[in-house]
């Protein structure tokens, strides 16, 4: 079973790694047009990951290591981040779809800001969601299991 649940985090990875390259790819093919690729509602998936995140790392050893308790938390946190960076993303999109900014230099400006929180939370948020996949895989090896009483 084990090895099963290996296999679904490794295909996960790949392919949210493969959606966040033509996430990116797309945005920046359509960038005059300053359409949206990745939703807006994007960031409250992120946010939800963030917050298991931190929930799973208030356990209380012996179930879990600090060692353990130490990357979920940075993972959770840096999902926080993503969160802020496409939500910071989608604001800046707004604003350069806004009618008096589209035809001036400044829009082109939020266009790359977009693009780069865009790419920036998109990145932190796979690197983030990976660590708590592998980690829901790999346990703590020296985390106790409760003792018969």
């Amino acid at each position: 079973m084990n090895a099963l649940r290996l296999r679904a985090v490794q295909a996960t990875m790949a392919i949210l790694g493969v959606f966040l390259v033509l996430a990116i790819a797309l945005q920046c093919r359509d960038f005059r047009s300053a359409t949206e690729v990745f939703p807006v509602a994007g960031f409250a998936v992120l946010l939800t990951f963030g917050s298991f995140g931190i929930s799973w790392a208030r356990v209380n050893p012996p179930i879990s290591t600090i060692a353990e308790l130490k990357r979920v938390k940075r993972a959770g946190l840096d999902l926080l981040i993503a969160t802020g960076l496409t939500l910071t993303s989608a604001c800046l999109l707004r604003l350069a779809q806004e009618p008096l900014l589209k035809t001036t230099p400044v829009a082109t400006v939020l266009l790359i800001l977009h693009l780069l929180c865009l790419a920036l939370g998109l990145f932190l948020g796979w690197v983030a969601l990976s660590t708590l996949l592998i980690q829901s895989v790999h346990p703590a090896a020296d985390a106790q299991p409760d003792a018969p009483a």
